[in-house]
């Protein structure tokens, strides 16, 4: 059994985790400016968190927080 290499599926796959990578790239800076924008409000503006002392939220809550906007 000859195995033939097909080179354009190979090239597909990768142009498709490429371009994955670069989405997760975006996500992430995405993620970073919107954290930093959340706590400097947090910590500003000393909003009403869900949490029971205000301005302190931890790691957890936070990325939970966050992710649920996301959705």
């Amino acid at each position: 059994v000859k195995v033939v290499a097909r080179p354009y599926q190979a090239n597909a796959t990768t142009a498709v985790i490429i371009t994955d990578v670069k989405r997760l790239g975006i996500f992430q800076e995405g993620l970073s400016k919107s954290k930093k924008l959340l706590l400097n409000v947090c910590q500003n503006e000393a909003v009403e968190l869900p949490t029971k002392q205000k301005g302190l939220i931890s790691e957890t809550e936070f990325k939970t927080s966050l992710y649920s906007l996301c959705e």
